[in-house]
């Protein structure tokens, strides 16, 4: 495997442990609004909650991308080998 592709898997794994924290962030904040939407009323939370919906699908998004990077990096040489034949 070159030295640039194992470089290029470190931040991949890098970005998924931050996107994982990002991930967990989003997650609570729904889950608080969630109940705050239940104590007082869904008209005071709802673009709030939207907002942090549409942020945590974006986070999904990166994070499947990360993965299909990471699983192409990984696999660099056997790709390579499979693109030759």
């Amino acid at each position: 495997m070159p030295k640039k592709a194992k470089t290029h898997i470190k931040k991949l794994k890098r970005w998924l442990e931050i996107l994982a924290f990002l991930s967990l962030i989003a997650d609570t904040a729904i889950s608080i609004l969630t109940f705050i939407s239940l104590k007082f009323g869904e008209k005071y939370t709802l673009n709030v909650l939207f907002l942090v919906n549409y942020i945590l699908s974006g986070i999904v998004v990166a994070s499947l991308v990360c993965f299909i990077l990471l699983g192409i990096f990984i696999h660099y040489g056997k790709l390579l080998k499979l693109i030759n034949r």
